[in-house]
């Protein structure tokens, strides 16, 4: 069963469809705001959708259960903490150790308003604000396999220094005349799975036009 605490939002009236939330009122205190993954961990919620905001920089590191706290750890040891948009889609799959690439950007210094903070975690910075709009990788096709595209990452998009290699599943989307040696673009959510090749789930792809 999946762990419920509490945490509080800075301010009412917020429409949350991951969480629960009680009426806001005179003696009434602040909403209960419930967000967990499945096993456990608590993670900070942003006042923003997944189509807000932009991507700054990207973050890559190990997901990480600091005593119920969802974090990551980059390469070099620091720890931050993920801020997630309140309609995220991808929080609630993660899981201790998945190592994953998002595309946001840091803030440091104390949380700002309205930002959703569990107990749990630290209460200053840095914090790494996700956005889970529309991210394009771009590269060229290597190979085809059914519904699966894998292609090499441009070395100009910074995806390529953490995954040289993408794949991505079709199904679903529209359908494109693509061979290897294509290059293309691929939307996707901007949560990158390190495995080999790296996975990315996308939401359109797009062939730029070949050479006469």
């Amino acid at each position: 069963m999946t762990s419920r605490r509490s945490v509080w939002w800075a301010r009412c009236g917020v429409l949350l469809a991951v969480v629960a939330l009680t009426a806001c009122g005179d003696g009434e205190g602040p909403p209960e705001v419930v967000n967990s993954t499945a096993d456990g961990m608590l993670f900070a919620l942003s006042q923003s959708s997944r189509a807000d905001g932009g991507n700054d920089a990207l973050a890559t590191g190990t997901v990480v259960d600091a005593d119920g706290c969802l974090m990551l750890e980059a390469d070099d040891g620091e720890r931050f903490v993920p801020v997630f948009p309140y309609d995220t889609q991808v929080a609630p799959a993660l899981r201790a150790d998945d190592i994953v690439s998002l595309g946001g950007g840091f803030s440091s210094g104390a949380a700002p308003a309205g930002t959703s903070v569990p107990r749990e975690c630290p209460t200053s910075g840095p914090f790494y604000f996700v956005n889970e709009g529309s991210v394009i990788a771009q590269g060229a096709v290597t190979s085809i396999d059914g519904s699966a595209v894998t292609i090499e990452v441009d070395t100009t998009d910074p995806l390529s220094r953490s995954c040289s290699l993408v794949s991505f599943d079709t199904s679903g989307l529209a359908t494109r005349d693509a061979v290897v040696g294509d290059v293309v673009q691929v939307h996707h959510d901007g949560t990158v799975r390190e495995s080999h090749p790296c996975q990315v789930t996308a939401v359109a792809w797009t062939v730029e036009p070949r050479a006469d």
